[in-house]
């Protein structure tokens, strides 16, 4: 597990999408090269609240008024890692997670291509179909 995360790329600014969907967690994944490890600081905390408190605002704020700069970025910025993988699928989805492990950019649209990211949609929507459409006893 460790010789995989020292091979990863540098991290990269955000996608728009991940911006807006995700603001939190984009920005802790670029600052501090893990999605879920810095969701309570800084802008990414003020992106969080706005995200819960006021709906798309979180979004607009990752968007529009937060902006990538290299001099935010803490620790060795050619890394990238999920500390805690567990939260990070609980905040971003399981799909989305792998995306920001494999091609840095939590909307990396990894499910376009054979990979893990297309395995997790795959299950991540047959589960969904699974609980929304089956009976209540």
């Amino acid at each position: 597990f460790a010789d995989v995360a020292a091979m990863q790329g540098a991290r990269r600014p955000p996608s728009s999408w991940s911006r807006f969907c995700f603001p939190a967690c984009a920005i802790s994944g670029y600052e501090l090269g893990d999605p879920a490890a810095a969701v309570c600081e800084g802008s990414a905390f003020v992106a969080l609240l706005l995200h819960i408190f006021c709906c798309c605002v979180g979004g607009l704020y990752g968007l529009f008024v937060w902006t990538p700069m290299p001099q935010n970025i803490k620790g060795d910025g050619t890394q990238r890692t999920l500390s805690s993988r567990s939260k990070a699928v609980c905040l971003v989805g399981a799909p989305c997670a792998i995306d920001f492990w494999e091609a840095g950019d939590l909307c990396a649209c990894g499910w376009r291509e054979p990979g893990d990211s297309r395995e997790a949609c795959k299950l991540f929507c047959l589960a969904s179909f699974w609980c929304c459409f089956t009976p209540a006893c």
